[in-house]
């Protein structure tokens, strides 16, 4: 996906956002994924929100398309389940979530002294 291109206004608007919910600069999102601010996400491949901050577990998001002018159009969501695409600050494609940890299996014992048979 393409980084969204706002305007001076927009990102005038985003900065008061930020400061009446009393979020700063580098603040986590959400817990459990990997979601910064300024984050551009594609939800239900339908419409791209900018990440304006997190709170409690839910998203502020900013939806450039919504915008009419006057009536700026944020609220918080919890999108993460319906995430179809996401572009970073920086424009790159990053997951949501870490991949986990793989486990690494004990190694098998591939012969060596005892096992079955009879003898000593």
């Amino acid at each position: 996906m393409d980084r969204i291109t706002l305007t001076e206004q927009q990102t005038s608007f985003l900065s008061s956002l930020r400061e009446s919910l009393g979020i700063q600069p580098g603040d986590p999102v959400q817990e459990g994924n990997n979601v910064v601010q300024d984050d551009n996400l594609r939800v239900d491949d339908a419409w791209d929100i900018w990440v304006v901050g997190g709170a409690y577990g839910i998203i502020y998001a900013y939806i450039p398309a919504w915008d009419e002018g006057d009536e700026r159009v944020h609220f918080p969501i919890d999108v993460v389940p319906y995430v179809t695409d996401r572009a970073g600050p920086d424009g790159q494609t990053m997951p949501l979530f870490d991949p986990p940890p793989v486990e690494e299996e004990p190694p098998v014992d591939e012969g060596g002294e005892g096992g079955e048979g009879g003898g000593p």
